[in-house]
């Protein structure tokens, strides 16, 4: 099968190596400038010291993003510690004045002393209820009830006399 060429389209299979064609693509900036450049800086110059500055300033928005973004998640978690701790409505420990950071120790977490303080202000200054003394087994069902247990159930329907 022979080749044929025109004019406008060069013969590629007998262009010279140093020449550029339409076949070489001429490099381009890559699509996310966070990305480093394909091809080595052959410029030393006021470009490639702003492409460098560029580069930077943009890591620097994003790394100013990420920590917004945790500083934000560890505020919520704070924030969610203390109402846990609190135990009465959230709305009430806030509308009472206190801050987040009234409540913090100095290494940044939540001070059980310090909601409880803040605690018993707001429900002072709200004239609300005390609230009741949380039960590590509230909620869970006791085996001693004298209800008996399933397997005396069984028993009774199968056998039809109480064990």
């Amino acid at each position: 099968m022979q080749r044929t060429t025109t004019a406008s389209t060069p013969d590629i299979e007998n262009a010279p190596d140093d020449t550029p064609t339409e076949a070489t693509p001429a490099p381009t900036r890559p699509a996310d400038p966070g990305q480093a450049d394909a091809t080595p800086d052959t410029m030393d110059g006021p470009e490639s010291a702003n492409r460098e500055a560029r580069q930077y300033r943009l890591r620097l928005r994003q790394a100013e993003a990420e920590r917004d973004g945790l500083a934000a998640r560890v505020d919520a978690l704070q924030r969610a510690e203390v109402e846990r701790l609190a135990g009465i409505k959230p709305a009430a420990l806030w509308a009472s004045g206190v801050q987040l950071a009234d409540l913090l120790n100095p290494d940044g977490t939540v001070s059980p002393d310090m909601v409880q303080a803040a605690t018993t202000a707001a429900i002072d200054a709200f004239g609300l209820a005390q609230p009741s003394p949380r039960s590590p087994n509230a909620g869970k069902i006791s085996r001693d009830d004298g209800r008996g247990r399933w397997d005396d159930a069984w028993q009774q329907a199968l056998t039809g006399e109480p064990r």
